[in-house]
């Protein structure tokens, strides 16, 4: 499971820095942050490649989109200034939670 969580970290920061550069490039044009989104996202298929030899489709894609929810999010509102309204902020509290029951489900006593 540790092995895991790495490659779920990893995998949300590429989508992360890939989502920045084509909101990036959406503003400005510059073409160089359309190749890093690029990159940003080859990165995340090979990442999830690999994390696909230590869990399920379904686990891997569940934990990835919620991490990556949660990642984007925050980001959008640190670095653009993009609010979130109460419900999406209790949606956040909902995704944080399933990914702990499914963590919870993954811990052997």
């Amino acid at each position: 499971m540790k092995e895991l969580a790495f490659f779920i970290i990893l995998i949300a920061l590429s989508e992360a820095v890939a989502q920045y550069s084509v909101k990036k490039y959406t503003l400005n044009k510059n073409f160089l942050y359309f190749i890093v989104a690029i990159l940003g996202y080859t990165s995340v298929c090979y990442l999830l490649s690999l994390s696909y030899k230590h869990s399920t489709i379904g686990v891997t894609n569940a934990l990835w989109s919620a991490t990556s929810v949660v990642t984007i999010l925050t980001l959008g509102y640190f670095a653009f200034g993009e609010s979130l309204k109460r419900l999406e902020m209790i949606g956040i509290m909902f995704v944080i939670l399933g990914v702990g029951l499914i963590n919870f489900n993954n811990i052997t006593f």
